[in-house]
C-alpha cells in the first residue's frame, strides 16, 4: 500500500469518527439519556448520525480488505470482520424506530462478530507480534466483559439502554484500528 493511500485511509477513519460525534452532540438537544437510551436512538433524531454509522461500516470494510491480510488474520477473522462491517452499514440503514427486532439482531451480530474476529486475529498475531496479539485479545475480552456485565445490570433494571457498552466497544474498536494501522499495517508478510 502506498504512503499516500495510507494517509487517505487514516483521514477517512478520522472523518468516520467526526460524523457520529456530531450526531452525539445533536443528541443533547433532543433529551438523549446516556443511561437509558441506545446509540441507535441518535439515528431516530439525526439522519446525519445514521450516515456516519454507514460510513464507519464502509471504512471498517476498507480497513479489513487493505490491512488484514491472510497472513496476519486468516480467512475466518477476515470473514467475521467483514461481517461486522456489513452489519454496521445495515445498522445505519435499518433505523431502530419501526425495525427494532431486525435492528437489534443486526447490532448483536455486529458486536459479536468483531469480538470473534479479534480473538482469531490475536491468536494468529501472538506468534509474530506478541504485544499486538495480546492487545487484540484484550480488546475482545473488553468487549465481551462489557456486554456481559451490562447484561447482568439490565436484568436487574430493564430501563437501562445499551449506550454505555456500545460506546466502550466503539472506543475499543477505534483504538485497536489506530494502533494496528500505526504499528502493523506495513507488515504484510509475517511468516
Amino acid at each position: 500500500m502506498t504512503e499516500l493511500l495510507k494517509k487517505r485511509i487514516n483521514k477517512l477513519i478520522i472523518l468516520s469518527l467526526i460524523i457520529p460525534a456530531i450526531g452525539i452532540i445533536v443528541s443533547y438537544y433532543h433529551g438523549f439519556n446516556w443511561l437509558f437510551n441506545d446509540l441507535s436512538d441518535l439515528g431516530v433524531f439525526s439522519q446525519f448520525f445514521n450516515g456516519g454509522v454507514i460510513f464507519g461500516g464502509i471504512i471498517l470494510g476498507i480497513f479489513t480488505l487493505n490491512n488484514l491480510t491472510q497472513e496476519c488474520a486468516g480467512f475466518s477473522a477476515r470473514f467475521f470482520m467483514l461481517l461486522s462491517a456489513t452489519c454496521l452499514i445495515l445498522i445505519g440503514i435499518y433505523k431502530k424506530n419501526g425495525n427494532y427486532p431486525l435492528h437489534w439482531s443486526i447490532a448483536a451480530i455486529c458486536l459479536l462478530s468483531i469480538s470473534i474476529a479479534w480473538l482469531l486475529i490475536g491468536k494468529k498475531l501472538i506468534r509474530y507480534y506478541p504485544s499486538m496479539g495480546y492487545f487484540t485479545i484484550l480488546a475482545a475480552l473488553i468487549s465481551y466483559s462489557t456486554w456481559f456485565s451490562y447484561f447482568i445490570i439490565w436484568l436487574a433494571d430493564h430501563r437501562f439502554g445499551y449506550c454505555v457498552p456500545e460506546v466502550i466497544t466503539i472506543i475499543t474498536i477505534v483504538t485497536w484500528i489506530l494502533v494496528f494501522i500505526s504499528k502493523y499495517s506495513d507488515k504484510k508478510q509475517i511468516n
